[in-house]
């Protein structure tokens, strides 16, 4: 047998596991989420808890201790099967959200960066896109199509600062095109509107003048397909999970965070209890509560002793390289 190609196997798959982790602790919780590890001692915890109480519960109404194990047995993969399927949907539709969030995201910070005329040729393509357009003329700073037999005047703006946008140059658009015999219009931003902007869309005349937001931009452009694709989402996600920095640092930062003495010393307790109700599992139990004992006393001691304070050479040079 070649060692060599199944150790390589053997670390292609934990590989694939880890990412696969990773991936779904960032569908669930929007970052990197509690360690592998944090969530090892939580599931036998969870395991052992419920175990427990339902083994004792099965006893009190049953008089053999392996029919009451028996149903336990039942009752716990029952339990776990309905918990793992609950917890992949929920991945399945917060996955959804996230990267529909990041393609919203990237999309916008994208048109932010464009030039006048890449950003004037992404709305054209906007434009040709939506269903009914046609006869579409590039005017001054703005576009004209006809929608459904509706001639429009669609005008466009980069906010590429975060300001509001001015009535001013709403009432600039507007005078333009209410001289060129138009009587609707849309007006879009990627940026937003002030409240002084659309008070004033609302006491024009003559005119029908819809205004569209970022918001409204990227709505518009996700039900046109223009947004970022799955091979660049997938891109943006494997980008953010390895921001998240190697498992050891947050394994170790994890465990021993102060606070987490009483968790430990809960556990501990526990599983002390759990072995003299349990004979048959009794040693792995203590073994069990002697280690959390040993995390509890690890994360108490660090507590005392408190963070070390940065020198003051070492923070003057992360103020350089910053």
């Amino acid at each position: 047998m070649d060692f060599n190609r199944f150790f390589i196997r053997l670390r292609g798959i934990y590989k694939k596991l880890r990412y696969t982790y990773r991936l779904n602790s960032f569908y669930l919780y929007n970052g990197p989420g509690p360690s592998i590890l944090g969530r090892f001692l939580n599931l036998i915890f969870s395991q052992v808890l419920l175990v427990l109480v339902t083994y004792i519960w099965f006893l009190s109404r049953l008089r053999g201790p392996r029919a009451a194990l028996l149903l336990t047995i039942v009752l716990t993969v029952l339990l776990n099967l309905a918990y793992w399927l609950k917890r992949k949907e929920q991945i399945r539709k917060k996955g959804a959200l996230r990267r529909r969030d990041l393609a919203r995201d990237y999309t916008l910070d994208r048109l932010i960066k464009m030039g006048s005329e890449e950003f004037k040729w992404q709305i054209l393509r906007l434009v040709l896109k939506i269903p009914g357009s046609s006869n579409i003329k590039v005017k001054d700073r703005y576009l004209e199509t006809r929608i459904k037999g509706r001639k429009i005047a669609i005008a466009y703006y980069n906010d590429r600062f975060s300001e509001d946008l001015s009535p001013k140059l709403l009432s600039s658009f507007v005078n333009k095109i209410k001289a060129a015999g138009y009587e609707e219009a849309i007006f879009l931003t990627t940026g937003l509107y002030s409240e002084k902007s659309r008070d004033y869309v609302n006491r024009i005349n003559r005119l029908k003048l819809r205004l569209l937001d970022k918001e409204d931009m990227l709505d518009l452009m996700e039900g046109l397909e223009m947004l970022a694709d799955e091979d660049l989402i997938d891109g943006l996600v494997k980008k953010r999970i390895e921001q998240a920095g190697p498992d050891f640092a947050r394994i170790r930062k994890e465990i021993l965070r102060p606070r987490r003495t009483r968790t430990y010393l809960g556990y501990a307790l526990f599983f002390t209890l759990a072995s003299l109700v349990i004979n048959s599992f009794k040693l792995y139990y203590l073994i069990f509560a002697g280690l959390f004992i040993l995390l509890a006393l690890v994360s108490w001691f660090r507590s005392r002793i408190g963070p070390r304070p940065a020198s003051k050479g070492f923070s003057l040079i992360d103020d350089l390289l910053a």
